[in-house]
């Protein structure tokens, strides 16, 4: 059953002119997980306390659609595709519940207790409501207006005095990879998902961080895509933070990692927003941070350790270092120099 209800999200996607399939979608997934928990063994307390759950979480499905999805009309077709595929992400929240509520080998429903590891802390709610407001709602719209995961929106945002840096530092055989937690709302949504300290990954040719570039949003200076980075543009809350790690290169391997970038600068780039759900790149250059730093590691012959670009996720580059590739460098805490 569960696998049929995957593959019908993924057709209403498409479907972009039936929006009122995902609400039937959303109201057919209610009533399979309340007949599901009817049939299942425990006690009515429990199974009337999964009928409230299940309900609020229609309820919440249903006008949050409404209210993103059906009533604006001055979103664009793309736009309106993308936010469409945000909703795939609620679809899998009865999934959750029913995972975490139900023994699927004996097929019985318990409801876990206040002190279960199962639910979510007082802190971990406080962190979702203060994501799900209002207006970073409004700043994550904004940023989908200005994405394009079908062709390059972002061409030469790289100077050739940028690239004359970045070959300054061909003596210092290091390159630095910088894993951050940026506050924007992009990441506090990510990391609600990957539970990791870390929702950003950037690399530098030198340790100052001068060249620092990634695949990013462009923070309305320049197109969603690759560009380079101010460390100003991190400081985005007061416990944002910066990681700083290097591997040991060669001066060649260098110089074929500036070129890979001066070949992206030419060709064009754009953000890979739909890439991080779907798994998949139209065109080489539409990538996000972490698949392009592993696209990078690998066109130096520096990736240390083996996964596909597309599943590659920020954190990755610090956890994945089985050989003990990297060295610590510093780390930035923007608190302390507020």
């Amino acid at each position: 059953m569960n696998k049929y209800i995957i593959a019908l999200s993924l057709i209403f996607v498409v479907i972009s002119n039936y929006a009122i399939l995902y609400v039937l979608a959303f109201i057919a997934e209610f009533f399979y997980f309340i007949l599901k928990a009817t049939r299942s063994n425990g006690r009515k307390r429990d199974k009337f306390t999964l009928f409230i759950i299940y309900s609020l979480v229609c309820g919440f499905q249903i006008v949050l659609f409404l209210l993103l999805v059906i009533l604006p009309s001055s979103y664009s077709t793309l736009t309106q595709l993308i936010l469409r595929a945000f909703f795939l992400l609620l679809m899998y929240i009865p999934f959750a519940i029913d995972k975490t509520t139900t023994s699927h080998k004996y097929e019985t429903v318990i409801i876990p207790s206040i002190t279960s590891e199962h639910v979510l802390a007082y802190s971990e709610l406080q962190k979702i409501k203060k994501v799900i407001k209002k207006d970073a709602i409004d700043e994550i719209i904004d940023n989908v207006g200005q994405n394009n995961s079908f062709r390059y929106t972002n061409k030469k945002s790289l100077s050739s005095e940028y690239f004359q840096v970045c070959e300054n530092t061909l003596s210092d055989e290091k390159l630095y990879i910088v894993v951050s937690d940026t506050g924007s709302s992009a990441s506090n949504i990510i990391s609600l998902f990957t539970k990791k300290p870390y929702n950003h990954v950037s690399i530098s040719f030198d340790k100052d961080l001068k060249t620092i570039v990634s695949y990013n949003g462009g923070e309305h200076i320049y197109p969603p895509g690759l560009n380079k980075e101010m460390i100003e543009f991190f400081n985005k809350k007061e416990d944002s933070m910066i990681g700083v790690y290097s591997i040991s290169v060669t001066a060649l391997q260098k110089q074929k990692m500036i070129d890979y970038l001066k070949q992206i600068n030419d060709e064009g780039s754009a953000y890979n927003l739909l890439g991080l759900a779907t798994k998949h790149s139209i065109k080489p250059n539409i990538m996000f941070c972490s698949q392009f730093v592993y696209s990078v590691l690998l066109q130096g012959g520096v990736a240390y350790f083996e996964a596909n670009p597309l599943d590659v996720i920020p954190t990755d580059f610090i956890e994945k270092d089985y050989m003990r590739k990297l060295g610590f460098e510093y780390i930035i805490e923007f608190n302390d120099t507020l």
